[in-house]
């Protein structure tokens, strides 16, 4: 894999964002504040709604009351006449109306305005002081006694403006409350990002390194945190730092030992044309030039696979059709597959012309379709395929390698890329290489910033498909 981050890797993943956590901490800090803030409202409500209400109503009930006898009173003394009198600099001042009536809901002064509901209050009137609501206005209906006993019912409607104080006073709480509601979610949403932007970029980091990326860092200032998730930072840029040494030594280990292995190898084969001149039909000896022709093979392929890791593998940048070098391909590989009967089925469509390095494009291409025909069973069809690339696909072309094979194991699927790694497939003994083929290919596609993929088909069979760009921005290790 690459030490850099590529663009695209040998596996898709598809966008993230941190939301199941966020909400979850988002949605129950809010709750909790709100419960909080909501019981102490109500409880501020109840409390002093009730005082206001009472106060209210004690005041309205003297104040009325107290009209009401000195009314009483005035007509007893002075008939209908002193009664209006009395009410006439009250009425429309002090309250909007008032009147004063029989037990039976007779007005004790005829008023042409008065509603009907008056007469129906007054006759329902008990001793204990009544309001009620007509038209959204308060009304009052009380029993009275006059100073010589007799009973009467006082009815007044009371002021606008103390109701309105009372919806005043509510429409308080419901802007206390729309606050609380405010400043909480403000502050519910910068503690849950607080708490759940290091996880985003954790996370983020953490399938850069599951796709191959080891430098991938979660930023230093999470590091400086000073709790559990800035620890928590620090401990996995150490780990992606190890991982990142252990892989690089690794990588300089297979390098430097195929390099070493070349030098031993040139004096084998020497000593081996000086043997072959001595006795030239040794069958041994023809074994082992074989093998040693295999040996230098095999090191090439360490060498092209550290290489292209390290983006070492200075590219060729060159125009070419690549129909054509799909078919020579397939030419190639149809004189392998002839030894067993197979044949190979190459199908490009409409003629495409490319930039990229060749040489690499046709190693991961000519790597793909020769495993396919390896596996390919006995008188069967591989077929290859390349065509452009739909639109839900971030390529410009697919090349589509099929084999009517037994297929790979599905927990196989995501590893076949990597080096030496053999898939425990249903193949014949003997049919399996070193694990280096498929593992060009895939870093040879990922130098293009193509992609790479394999999938099972059904009921059988087994493809490759590959996904590049026509055109490079760049070098294609970059």
């Amino acid at each position: 894999m690459h030490s850099g981050c590529p663009r695209r890797g040998l596996r898709a993943g598809g966008p993230f964002e941190m939301k199941r956590l966020y909400l979850k901490i988002f949605v129950g800090f809010w709750l909790v504040t709100m419960a909080c803030g909501l019981t102490f409202i109500a409880l501020s409500i109840m409390l002093i709604d009730q005082t206001v209400f009472s106060q209210w109503q004690h005041f309205a009930v003297d104040t009325v009351c107290r009209y009401g006898q000195i009314g009483a009173d005035r007509y007893e003394a002075g008939g209908p006449r002193a009664l209006a009198l009395f009410f006439q600099p009250i009425v429309g001042k002090a309250l909007p109306q008032l009147y004063l009536l029989a037990p039976d809901g007779h007005p004790l002064v005829q008023a042409a305005g008065m509603p009907d509901f008056v007469r129906q209050t007054a006759r329902a009137a008990t001793v204990a002081p009544r309001f009620s609501l007509h038209r959204f206005r308060p009304w009052l209906t009380a029993s009275i006694q006059s100073g010589s006993g007799k009973n009467y019912v006082v009815t007044a409607q009371l002021p606008d403006g103390v109701m309105a104080g009372i919806r005043h006073w509510r429409m308080g709480h419901l802007v206390r409350l729309l606050a609380v509601l405010i400043v909480s979610g403000l502050i519910c949403y910068g503690l849950a990002r607080y708490l759940t932007q290091p996880l985003k970029h954790l996370r983020t980091a953490v399938r850069q390194v599951a796709r191959g990326c080891l430098s991938a860092r979660v930023a230093p200032r999470y590091g400086r945190r000073r709790d559990e998730l800035g620890d928590l930072s620090l401990d996995f840029n150490r780990m992606a730092a190890r991982m990142s040494d252990l892989v690089q030594a690794q990588k300089q280990l297979i390098a430097d030992i195929s390099h070493e292995l070349r030098s031993p190898l040139a004096r084998i084969s020497v000593a081996l044309a000086l043997a072959q001149r001595q006795c030239p039909a040794s069958p041994a000896l023809a074994r082992i030039e074989a093998e040693a022709q295999n040996m230098n093979r095999l090191i090439g392929r360490l060498l092209l696979v550290s290489r292209l890791e390290a983006n070492q593998t200075e590219p060729v940048m060159q125009s070419f059709c690549l129909c054509e070098l799909i078919t020579d391909i397939a030419r190639d590989a149809q004189f392998e597959a002839s030894r067993r009967g197979c044949r190979v089925d190459c199908r490009c469509r409409p003629p495409m012309q490319m930039t990229a390095d060749s040489a690499l494009i046709k190693s991961a291409i000519e790597n793909v379709l020769r495993n396919a025909v390896k596996h390919c069973p006995d008188g069967d069809t591989v077929k290859i395929e390349a065509h452009a690339a739909d639109a839900s696909v971030e390529a410009d072309v697919m090349i589509v390698v099929t084999d009517p094979g037994p297929g790979v194991a599905a927990k196989d699927l995501d590893k076949i890329f990597d080096p030496f790694f053999r898939a425990d497939r249903a193949r014949p003994i003997g049919s399996q290489g070193a694990g280096l083929g498929l593992a060009i290919a895939g870093r040879a596609v990922m130098a293009h910033h193509g992609r790479i993929y394999a999938r099972n088909l059904s009921p059988t069979g087994f493809e490759v498909v590959i996904e590049l760009p026509l055109d490079q921005p760049s070098s294609p290790g970059e």
